[in-house]
């Protein structure tokens, strides 16, 4: 059978045999998600050349449906697969006093199918399809699982159709105006006229809105109570965010071209600066642990908007291997707070205190996971913002003007603050008055495990990051979109990565006289 059908049929067959088959159903689950995330990572390595696999379901007219996959799309879909195979073994626990536990895992792996099918989908109505499927799935997860109100599921659940909605009025809009639903556009499409321009604006707002950040975060906010942690990181913090940023990828240098269009970049630009500023105000406020890294996970989405906006090689350079990055850090740190909140029953950081030393293992795992998300050397994250600073700086060929000034102090703005965020969310794991149970110890091995692959991930990311992060993972869907850019090593010594180290190094100098002005 082809590979391409597999990653979908295996997570969907799984969920179906574990739920008529109860009894086997944790060997069923691990054994459908561990085996899409062999034929995944098997269809990202043939990808790494010039080669595009493609299977057709069925076509309308036109429009052919198929799946697809090329140098893009097989990164996300392994990435993908990995944090699915973590979030499965997690769940194994985390868990088992659930009451619809069966049906929580055929809801689950469904829900995986349909997000491999968003990005396997060759065009943007098999997209929109899979979409409104996963919007469904993630409503009955939380009805099964969830003891938020009925009020605040139904609220999440209308925001995503609405989304849907504008999402499918932009893509009516290019079909009418185009005839094509492609994925890839060959010639890319210009926004010339107010009709390609409403498309793209409308299916943009879409995206924004499923991937949650500034202004429609609420809709993720009001689901940290109560949600589990494995349901609420899957879906809205890595399904929706990843594969939305991924879409808006798609569009923005697959289907348009957007870099003669200023309108559309300072929109993209806009978008994902306000979207940092705001969310690290936010984040340094709360003393929700939940919350702090939700508003952590916009600022790093932001980060990515800033890469597509400058719609160069770098930036979409940046764009791809910050997400990737994301995939591997920021899972890490929301089961390390559902694994506090496991023991603990409260999310509040107050109440963290003293619980490093008696989950050491699991707090290692986040300090790793931290370090990498604030950008410290030699960790991925350092090397992913490197190169967006750098794309920043090219934004303009004849040298730094206006809009490269804004956006570079946006982004050293973004990472003091993230790196003051994260120190109080560090130092609240510490102390030795521990408000705990003495019975308080790290989770069981499918529970910390999980976490510390991923935290080792970081590190080899960063660590390879020249032959793995990028010459293997990134480079070829930048030649198959750049093919006359030639960038052998994008970490050119500049100004870029003084810059990212004195951002950090600021914002431990703020805390510190911060805490001492405190003390005094």
């Amino acid at each position: 059978m082809n590979p391409l059908l597999l990653v979908f049929i295996i997570p969907a067959s799984a969920g179906i045999l574990g739920f008529v088959i109860y009894r086997l159903r944790n060997e069923f689950n691990f054994l459908g998600t561990i085996l899409t995330l062999y034929y995944s990572l098997y269809l990202f390595i043939t990808t790494r050349k010039p080669v595009i696999h493609e299977f057709n379901l069925f076509q309308l007219g036109n429009i052919k449906f198929s799946f697809f996959l090329d140098q893009f799309s097989g990164i996300v879909l392994l990435g993908i697969a990995v944090v699915s195979f973590v979030i499965v073994l997690y769940s194994f626990r985390y868990m088992r006093g659930l009451k619809h536990f069966g049906v929580y895992y055929f809801y689950l792996l469904l829900s995986i199918a349909a997000a491999n099918g968003m990005i396997l989908a060759n065009n943007l109505l098999l997209f929109l399809f899979f979409s409104i499927v996963l919007s469904i799935l993630f409503y009955v997860l939380l009805t099964v699982s969830s003891e938020e109100s009925t009020s605040t599921k139904n609220q999440s659940f209308l925001s995503l159709i609405l989304f849907n909605v504008l999402i499918s009025l932009g893509i009516s809009i290019l079909i009418f105006r185009t005839g094509n639903a492609s994925i890839i556009s060959d010639p890319k499409l210009i926004p010339y006229n107010s009709s390609l321009v409403y498309a793209y604006l409308l299916i943009l707002i879409g995206i924004i809105g499923k991937i949650g950040i500034i202004p429609f975060q609420w809709w993720t906010l009001k689901l940290t109570k109560s949600t589990p942690i494995t349901i609420y990181t899957l879906i809205p913090m890595i399904f929706e965010k990843i594969i939305g940023v991924y879409l808006l990828i798609r569009l923005s240098y697959y289907i348009f071209d957007i870099s003669g269009t200023s309108l559309v970049r300072f929109i993209i630009l806009a978008v994902g600066s306000i979207s940092i500023i705001i969310a690290c105000l936010m984040a340094i406020r709360t003393k929700d642990s939940y919350h702090l890294l939700n508003f952590a996970s916009i600022t790093q989405i932001g980060f990515i908007f800033i890469g597509i906006g400058c719609a160069n090689p770098l930036g979409y350079a940046s764009a791809v291997l910050n997400s990737i990055n994301y995939l591997a850090f920021q899972p890490v740190l929301f089961l390390t707070a559902g694994s506090v909140e496991y023991w603990t029953k409260t999310t509040n950081l107050d109440s963290f205190q003293g619980i490093a030393s008696k989950l050491p293992i699991t707090f290692f795992a986040c300090l790793f996971a931290v370090l990498a998300l604030c950008g410290v050397p030699p960790l991925n994250g350092f090397f992913s913002k490197w190169i967006m600073f750098d794309a920043i700086i090219k934004i303009n060929p004849n040298g730094l003007n206006i809009t490269s000034i804004i956006l570079i102090i946006v982004s050293i703005f973004g990472s003091i603050m993230t790196t003051l965020y994260f120190i109080k969310f560090l130092l609240a794991f510490q102390g030795t008055k521990s408000k705990c149970s003495p019975r308080v110890r790290d989770p069981s091995f499918t529970m910390w495990a999980p976490m510390n692959a991923l935290s080792a991930l970081c590190v080899v990311l960063g660590v390879f990051a020249l032959s793995l992060s990028w010459r293997t993972i990134t480079l070829p869907s930048v030649r198959a979109l750049f093919p006359q850019e030639v960038i052998a090593n994008p970490w050119t010594f500049g100004i870029a990565p003084f810059i990212l180290v004195a951002s950090i190094l600021a914002g431990i100098v703020i805390y510190y006289f911060k805490s001492k002005t405190k003390v005094a």
